[in-house]
């Protein structure tokens, strides 16, 4: 009987990543899925290590507890989250993503307000953490309330004490709101009513206003949107709260639009008709990549 050992199974992944056979661009990626159809928590953990070591990155540790949701990797000292056994993040990445989409046009400094609604996973408040020290602050704002405590858990291991977490979600006015959860991503769930649910929360609704108001601050350095077509609802602003704001990066999500054919979801004209009924210029990307591309910035 044959047994393949990890150190086969790695020099195996090592021919297929030199021969460039495995180019992952998505989470579901043919090695992906290969990795996941491992039933062994152990045997996947040494595996993604191999990976990253094979591409010159050491990774710490990978954990997941069986009731969580999320896996937290450790890079340094510095911990994150990913919602699959990613072997391509790491803070480097994560931190270059940031500059390429998030702070492509206004690089945070020390001493920043940001809101960050659509937290997520913190991919960009942790790094902005960074960024803004210990005399800024990170408002991250996450809707789903699982996602929202790993959150919070995270921040709590990256002993990150300017970032403040909000489970409430953006909406056009102050009221507890339907959010659902989708099981295969929960990037893909939102407050429409359109996305494949498997669990439906009860989470409170705020006018960005009622937010913006209860930030102890009269300058706002950046508000980054990223929740899945209700940043619409941004429109709402008073003039006086508008004012308050010096950058804005919001993802828009036609690209969604244009494969679900789901009006929600098409917001890029409503946010930059917003913007220009206010004198002000907004700024795109041309990458190619639609969900970058569709991001609108603009600088008050």
């Amino acid at each position: 009987m044959r047994y393949i050992t990890i150190y086969n199974i790695c020099s195996y992944l090592y021919q297929k990543i030199s021969t460039g056979l495995f180019k992952p661009k998505h989470n579901m990626s043919n090695l992906q899925q290969f990795i996941n159809r491992i039933p062994s928590f152990s045997i996947q953990e040494k595996i993604i290590k191999c990976i990253y070591w094979i591409k010159g990155i050491s990774i710490d540790s990978i954990e997941k507890r069986e009731e969580e949701r999320f896996y937290t990797y450790k890079d340094g000292d510095f911990y994150f989250l990913s919602e699959v056994l990613s072997f391509f993040r790491t803070k480097k990445v994560m931190q270059n993503e940031l500059t390429r989409i998030t702070t492509r046009f206004y690089t945070p400094t020390e001493g920043d307000t940001i809101i960050d609604i659509g937290a997520g996973m913190g991919e960009e408040a942790t790094v902005l953490s960074e960024l803004v020290g210990p005399s800024g602050q990170i408002i991250a704002i996450e809707a789903n309330p699982g996602v929202a405590q790993e959150l919070q858990r995270i921040i709590k291991l990256n002993k990150m004490n300017n970032i403040t977490v909000l489970n409430i979600a953006l909406n056009d006015r102050d009221a507890v709101i339907t959010l659902e959860d989708n099981d295969e991503s929960y990037i893909s769930g939102n407050t429409s009513g359109t996305s494949i649910k498997t669990n439906v929360f009860q989470v409170a609704g705020k006018n960005i206003n009622s937010i913006i108001n209860e930030i102890d601050t009269n300058e706002i350095n950046l508000i980054k949107v990223n929740i899945e077509g209700a940043e619409r609802f941004l429109t709402e602003i008073t003039d006086d709260n508008f004012n308050k704001v010096r950058n804005w990066c919001i993802s828009c999500h036609d690209f969604r639009y244009d494969i679900e054919k789901i009006d929600f979801f098409k917001t890029k004209q409503i946010i930059k008709d917003f913007f220009h009924a206010r004198n002000v210029k907004t700024n795109q990307q041309n990458t190619g990549v639609k969900f970058i591309d569709d991001c609108i910035y603009a600088a008050n």
